[in-house]
């Protein structure tokens, strides 16, 4: 049951971030590695919408995402995985000595199914993502 998260201090304004999240609701391919197609299946509101996303290994993912403007956080929920159930969340956080950035993953394994990698693998992939966010953010 992977519960991962990953926070890091990133030197740009909360809105710069909160401008990049808002784009990596439509745009995964460019803040997720691997990511070779991107669908938007229907759009629910400006903050709400429902996605689809293909990684370079062929695995199709869908999810229903939601951006919330007053706590900073974009929910990610996954659905129609055969071997997952949950969400990541990715949220800024301002506090004195700065802006930082989380992303936390919270999978719960379904009935009879193996896992797909340890937990380790979704540790420094989540590490991995926040870093590359991080970077987009500060250059």
């Amino acid at each position: 049951m992977p519960l991962v998260n990953y926070r890091v201090k990133v030197h740009a304004s909360a809105n710069k971030l909160w401008d990049m999240m808002l784009d990596k609701m439509r745009r995964p391919d460019k803040y997720v590695p691997g990511i070779v197609r991107v669908a938007i299946l229907r759009e629910h509101s400006a903050n709400c919408i429902e996605r689809e996303m293909e990684t370079a290994q062929g695995k199709v993912i869908r999810e229903l995402i939601v951006a919330e403007p007053l706590t900073l956080t974009v929910i990610f929920k996954s659905y129609q995985d055969e071997v997952y159930s949950g969400f990541v969340t990715n949220t800024i956080f301002e506090e004195d000595d700065g802006v930082y950035l989380d992303y936390t993953l919270n999978w719960t394994l379904k009935p009879g199914k193996p896992a797909a990698q340890p937990d380790s693998f979704w540790q420094e992939t989540i590490k991995n993502a926040v870093l590359h966010a991080k970077q987009l953010a500060e250059s």
